[in-house]
């Protein structure tokens, strides 16, 4: 079943949120109509989604490491908003920045420069839900006219509300859309792969800048790094993604977060080492914009998060660099670990995805055959 949503979207608005104007009754019809429930907005009054609550079989669980999945998806979703934008589909960018997304927390934004911005706690919650999501019939309404207090402007005419004329009457005009979830989720799933495909290139970068120059110099940041700045162009042909050299700032912060974790979990060999001490400190201070939104320059204007990081432990006054040295390892091991197994382990994953999901569509059509088959049996057969 089709639900109808109404949105109100003006022109004169620069951003608008994706909210229907009878959000309860939505949800009760929805509710009662559907063995998945569904609702257009995370925070519908009287309405909490559960996904998955209609699903016999649960979504499969991520294959790549926890951390890794989420910022995939997460790229990929804003790599697809980034598209909405370009397309000035506004409806379809208010639906996605806004899925799952907690009463309390902003939409996310295509500008968003972090790793830690997906709604749910991994990729499978995620991804799956827009799979099963129903269609959405999107009722938009506009205002037309002078009187929508547009004016037409001119010479002479000045600053001028036409709402004031007593015998212009409000009018509008409206047309639908129709959000497919199913294509959106394709969609993402897509361009997942080819973020992926490219941070598997650029991972070779990382691997470079881990390096005893860098230890030797006691120097952080681009100066031993090219980075993907001149991959415009894909391996096997096409272009590049349009946020590769963000994807790979990001990816080399999510390397340095993963090997802080590492070093300094309580039972790692070395815990009462000098230098875990020195990674717990740096780890506690950082921590909190690690998992935030960061300042970035395109072209390594400034230096990233993770370059301010090993910067600190290259400044350590004691010379050895013991710990910027030990930061470095584990994190070059992470990423020859990641760049072996990134590609194989995420179209395994995509597809258990992807069969789950087909699972789910036989399903429902079984049920809803053994359904209508009844109804048109009477009790005396």
């Amino acid at each position: 079943m089709i639900e109808k949503l109404y949105l109100l979207l003006l022109f004169c608005a620069s951003t608008t949120s994706f909210l229907p104007q009878h959000t309860t009754s939505i949800a009760e019809r929805s509710a009662a109509s559907r063995r998945t429930p569904a609702f257009a907005v995370p925070d519908s009054a009287g309405f909490t989604f559960d996904p998955f609550g209609g699903v016999s079989e649960p979504p499969p669980p991520d294959k790549l490491p926890p951390g890794l999945s989420r910022f995939l998806t997460q790229r990929a979703v804003q790599q697809q908003l980034y598209y909405y934008d370009l397309n000035m589909d506004e409806t379809h960018s208010n639906w996605l920045c806004e899925f799952l997304r907690p009463e309390n927390c902003s939409a996310l934004h295509v500008d968003y420069h972090g790793i830690n911005a997906l709604p749910t706690k991994d990729t499978s919650s995620y991804l799956c839900a827009i799979l099963i999501y129903p269609e959405i019939e999107v009722t938009i309404k506009k205002p037309m006219g002078c009187a929508a207090g547009l004016g037409r402007g001119g010479t002479g005419m000045g600053d001028y509300n036409r709402n004031s004329n007593p015998y212009l009457k409000p009018r509008y005009f409206e047309y639908t859309e129709l959000i497919r979830p199913v294509a959106v989720a394709t969609s993402l799933l897509e361009i997942r792969e080819q973020i992926a495909a490219e941070l598997a290139e650029d991972l070779a970068f990382l691997v470079e800048e881990d390096c005893d120059e860098v230890l030797d110099s006691g120097e952080a940041g681009t100066t031993f790094s090219t980075g993907p700045n001149g991959e415009t162009v894909s391996k096997g042909g096409g272009r590049s993604s349009p946020f590769r050299l963000a994807n790979y700032d990001l990816l080399k912060l999510l390397a340095t977060k993963e090997a802080l974790l590492r070093l300094t979990e309580p039972s790692s060999s070395s815990s009462s080492s000098s230098s875990s001490s020195v990674l717990r400190s740096i780890t506690s201070t950082f921590m909190p914009m690690i998992n935030g939104h960061n300042k970035w320059a395109h072209g390594g204007g400034l230096p990233s998060l993770a370059d301010n990081i090993l910067g600190e432990l290259l400044s350590d006054k004691s010379g050895s660099n013991t710990a910027a040295r030990r930061l470095l390892e584990e994190r070059n091991r992470l990423a020859r670990t990641w760049q072996e197994q990134m590609l194989p382990t995420l179209q395994q994953e995509q597809t258990d995805f992807k069969r789950w999901h087909l699972s789910c569509s036989f399903s429902v059509v079984a049920d809803d055959a053994d359904t209508q088959s009844g109804e048109e049996l009477s009790p005396d057969e």
